[in-house]
């Protein structure tokens, strides 16, 4: 008689039908995360354009569509199929460009390979197409079966040219809202002109960010002036996918974003202020000459310096005008992050270490939070050593009928 085999005796793993999406977190039940998520793999991809088609009303269908480099239909088996896919073990910290774009420079943005199943957020049935070097695979993935969290439902292929790749699925639920999927990602991406996302047709431009907090003109001694752009990113999203001062010129991004201009470094990243604003300044196509062939960087000399001297003072005063704003948020955070101390002090010992916290926020706006949060809880501890003091000091001078009634009453 033929032994019985081992998954049908129970030896084999098995999934629930919604495994892979209650581990997606977010992802699955956040459409404007599973979309950023979607945008950002075709950033990796080494795309210039995303277009997102959202439909008006539920059993629409939604399309992501990129013009990345696309995969072959072994790459789709290979990294998107795989689970936990680690992309920068298999592919690097270092975007893939299809061969017109092979001067271009970006950083990926994925790890995990989480976000490439975004689009679950919305069915458990999904569909793929991917080309490149005239070649293209489609596939249907699907979350119904107890052997794998995942698997290809259907297989085809067909002839295109260009490369790219199209996600495609009917929403059954969490219907997005164009409008503000738009607005969103558009102050994700914001930092690289080379990168224009689409919902519906269309897009946002810097100047009419929604975040946009300031703009001016910046004074260059000896050179043409730039154009300053100043973004709060909690206005539309939590956060850009980089910080710091991002350089325009001739509608690209010259090296990375960051808050070092030049040598000096203009804020410490690790701020507040930091994490929630970008700067982007574009310069006039007459600094073509002052930038890298790779364009990783801008040259050196003295033109580029008065550059960065005049971005570097015009940030800084940026910080220190909308940093005032920030005083008491920041001052809420670091009495939070202290709360069950705080919460044990007398009355007068909590309006004591409030002042304090928000006169040092205000003194040293560029102070870190984990840094205010010590000298907070430090205080605090401080107010609990005194209120012992002046308590043992008293009882030292208490008499012995004295002490007598402090005990009849404390009983």
């Amino acid at each position: 008689m033929a032994r019985p085999k081992a998954k049908e005796q129970g030896f084999g793993s098995l999934f629930e039908e919604d495994y892979l999406v209650r581990t997606l977190g977010r992802i699955a039940h956040d459409p404007e995360v599973a979309l950023t998520e979607l945008v950002a793999n075709a950033w990796d991809a080494g795309a210039s354009l995303v277009d997102l088609t959202i439909p008006a009303v539920a059993k629409g269908v939604l399309v992501v569509k990129d013009d990345g480099h696309g995969m072959t239909a072994q790459q789709f088996r290979e990294r998107w199929m795989t689970l936990g896919y680690d992309r920068v073990r298999h592919q690097g910290q270092v975007v893939e460009f299809p061969s017109e774009r092979k001067d271009w420079r970006r950083k990926a943005y994925g790890r995990n390979g989480v976000g490439r199943h975004g689009l679950l957020c919305f069915s458990d049935l999904y569909a793929v197409e991917t080309w490149r070097d005239g070649k293209g695979a489609g596939f249907e993935i699907g979350t119904h079966s107890r052997v794998n969290p995942f698997k290809i439902e259907k297989e085809s292929s067909f002839l295109r040219a260009g490369h790219g790749t199209a996600l495609s699925v009917v929403v059954d639920r969490h219907l997005p809202d164009p409008d503000k999927v738009r607005e969103i990602l558009s102050a994700r991406f914001l930092h690289d002109p080379q990168f224009v996302v689409r919902v519906n047709g269309q897009s946002v431009s810097l100047a009419e960010q929604t975040g946009l907090v300031e703009r001016g003109l910046l004074d260059v001694p000896g050179s043409p002036g730039a154009e300053a752009f100043v973004v709060d990113s909690t206005r539309t999203a939590k956060s850009t996918l980089y910080q710091g001062v991002a350089f325009w010129l001739n509608g690209r991004l010259v090296g990375t974003p960051g808050w070092i201009v030049g040598n000096e470094m203009v804020l410490d990243g690790r701020s507040r202020f930091a994490k929630r604003y970008a700067v982007v300044i574009k310069v006039a196509d007459e600094w073509l000459g002052e930038v890298e062939a790779d364009w990783a960087r801008f040259k050196g000399g003295p033109r580029t310096e008065a550059l960065f001297s005049s971005v570097r003072a015009y940030t800084q005063e940026v910080f220190r005008r909308l940093s005032a704003a920030m005083v008491e948020e920041s001052s809420e955070d670091a009495l939070v992050r202290n709360r069950e101390q705080f919460r044990q002090l007398p009355p007068l010992s909590r309006i004591e270490v409030a002042s304090f916290t928000e006169e040092l926020v205000r003194s040293s706006p560029a102070i870190l939070p984990d840094v205010l949060s010590s000298a907070v809880q430090a205080l605090i501890n401080l107010e609990k050593s005194r209120g012992g003091a002046a308590l043992l000091e008293k009882l030292t001078r208490l008499n012995e009928t004295d002490i007598e009634g402090l005990d009849r009453l404390l009983g």
